[in-house]
């Protein structure tokens, strides 16, 4: 389907800031060792939301970038922010943060219900919310159809 480019009107304001107008995410001087490896080196950035993509030839520090972000290593020097938050002191950045890795990790044999409500549950959710907020979002990014199949048999992009 294409889209239609004749149609008007505004557009919603997708930009996600903090009430302050804080940046997404900020890096200040930010460096990543490896043992002897530079990963990162000195790396200041500032991403205000909407929409950003990351280039780089492979060993450049994309991968490194992006752990550091979503918390899975630590910096070996800098800092960083996540909604104006100190991620390592406060965890709370992390429920408005998202990701989608190129290669996915997921367990194939599960139903989509069961994937989505199981990560619900480890965030705190009873049985019966964790089930009702899988639901919602399944309906939400359109997969509500296809809920109780198992998540092996999906294209990458629903899976994703």
């Amino acid at each position: 389907m294409m889209p239609d480019f004749t149609q008007t009107g505004k557009s919603e304001d997708t930009t996600s800031t903090t009430k302050d107008n804080v940046p997404v995410v900020v890096f200040k001087n930010v460096s990543k060792q490896y043992g002897q490896i530079s990963a990162l080196t000195d790396i200041s950035l500032a991403i205000s939301g909407g929409v950003t993509g990351i280039l780089g030839m492979n060993g450049a520090g994309k991968s490194t970038l992006f752990k550091i972000i979503m918390g899975k290593i630590r910096p070996s020097g800098g800092q960083i922010r996540l909604f104006g938050e100190d991620p390592w002191k406060n965890q709370s950045p992390y429920a408005r943060t998202g990701f989608v890795p190129e290669h996915e990790k997921m367990h194939d044999w599960m139903t989509a219900i069961d994937f989505v409500t199981t990560f619900a549950r480890l965030n705190g959710m009873t049985r019966e919310e964790a089930r009702l907020e899988a639901e919602r979002v399944l309906t939400f990014v359109e997969l509500a159809d296809v809920m109780h199949k198992q998540i092996g048999r999906f294209s990458k992009g629903m899976r994703q």
